[in-house]
């Protein structure tokens, strides 16, 4: 199988240039990232003994504390962050602006001689991979150079290992060539020994160490919305806005002076969403520039990337989508822990796969709410809009001090293979 998968990878490169380019047109690429994929042309040649990669935002942003604690313990180490992602590639380039050991690419395409060229061209001593990223030809050509291959915060749900239990000889091989695996909740972790794979921990989601991570936390960057109610939808897919803002429209009879600010996951839905508003006749305004918000407006539509903080500081009750639809519910949930971290009170749908002990976890802690429909979400926004309170910050606290501990823990793991440098 890995024998066809490689043959197939070199076979099908042709026809990336063609993906690439339609990907382009969709704004999903730019020349720069689309040159790195296809060609390893990163902007320079330094050495890079210690690879991070994670295929976004998310997954990036949960290594930033281990990646602070390196460039504190390896004063002369490099170190190399890829993603393949642009808001992604935006959020590390901002983060590590001022740090000139830390560079980003964005990653191949896992294509056998490309692979071989990054590997080349960096010269990693040891890769890190973050979440669900797993690319046969680059954990090979990694073996095959003898170095380290690590998978941090390991996510298979159980769609994807059925897949992976049908060639099971296969995915023992590509798992097994990981020295160590570090999963990021217990049904991976099961997932996995099921398969054989024996060099596994768990200690939680890595994702929370982000909780503990307090630059962006700039008390004076928010927005002045003057006597407005205002309640935040952001990561909205497909179908959400419609139960948002039937919400906004039953919110708006208990509370006239609402403003509901939607920041969809993907920018590239503005327009559509812009017309659905039309036609239901509701005023609105779309911006990239908080700074331009009016006021008048009953719904906000941010058409910018980046934007996300100075909202979560300025609006204390957030709806986390990709929650709300059933037909995506393998697949469903984002990261709760952006909007935790500026004690925002969270608020999702029923559907969180990808982050279902997170959840969990914070709904031990009474730290979020989940609600099934329209009218249960437009009674939780005009409780929390009411009261006009953050969340309970004794009760992040003790989340932190969880994060802490996973923190101490994976860190502890990780230093001995990077002292081995």
């Amino acid at each position: 199988m890995i024998i066809f998968y490689r043959f197939l990878s070199i076979l099908l490169f042709p026809f990336l240039f063609i993906f690439t380019f339609i990907r382009i047109l969709k704004k999903k690429e730019n020349i720069r990232s689309s040159i790195e994929k296809l060609f390893v042309a990163g902007k320079n040649n330094l050495h890079y003994p210690i690879w991070f990669h994670g295929a976004s935002i998310g997954e990036v942003r949960s290594v930033f504390p281990m990646i602070k604690r390196l460039l504190k313990a390896k004063l002369n180490t490099n170190i190399l962050i890829t993603s393949t992602t642009l808001t992604s590639s935006q959020v590390v380039e901002d983060k590590f602006k001022n740090e000139k050991r830390v560079n980003h690419v964005f990653l191949p395409y896992d294509i056998n001689f490309l692979t071989n060229l990054f590997i080349k061209k960096y010269k990693p001593k040891i890769a890190i991979f973050i979440d669900s990223e797993i690319w046969p030809n680059f954990i090979i050509a990694l073996k095959k150079h003898r170095i380290p291959a690590l998978l941090l915060n390991a996510r298979i749900s159980h769609r994807s290992f059925q897949k992976w239990r049908r060639i099971k000889n296969t995915a023992y091989k590509i798992f097994s060539y990981f020295d160590l695996i570090i999963s990021s909740n217990q049904s991976t972790m099961e997932n996995l020994k099921n398969i054989s794979i024996k060099n596994i921990e768990y200690f939680g989601n890595l994702k929370l160490l982000d909780l503990n991570n307090n630059n962006e936390l700039d008390q004076n960057n928010k927005i002045d919305f003057k006597d407005k109610k205002v309640w935040l939808a952001v990561s909205t897919h497909p179908n959400e806005e419609e139960f948002i803002i039937n919400a906004h429209n039953e919110i708006l009879k208990q509370i006239p002076n609402l403003i509901t600010v939607i920041v969809p996951r993907h920018i590239s839905r503005v327009n559509s969403i812009a017309k659905y508003l039309q036609n239901r006749e509701i005023k609105y305004q779309t911006i990239s520039d908080m700074k331009n918000i009016d006021l008048k407006s009953k719904i906000i539509l941010v058409n910018a990337v980046g934007k996300l903080n100075e909202l979560y500081n300025s609006c204390k009750t957030v709806f986390i989508g990709k929650s709300l639809e059933k037909n995506i519910a393998h697949n469903s949930g984002q990261n709760p822990i952006e909007p935790l971290k500026f004690g925002c009170n969270i608020i999702h749908g029923p559907y969180v796969k990808n982050f279902e002990e997170t959840y969990n976890l914070l709904g031990k802690y009474k730290l979020s709410q989940k609600v099934t429909n329209t009218d249960e979400l437009a009674k939780v926004v005009i409780v929390n809009l009411n009261q006009n309170n953050a969340n309970d910050e004794s009760k992040i606290n003790l989340l932190k001090e969880e994060a802490k501990n996973i923190e101490i823990k994976v860190m502890t793991l990780l230093e001995k293979y990077v002292n081995a440098i």
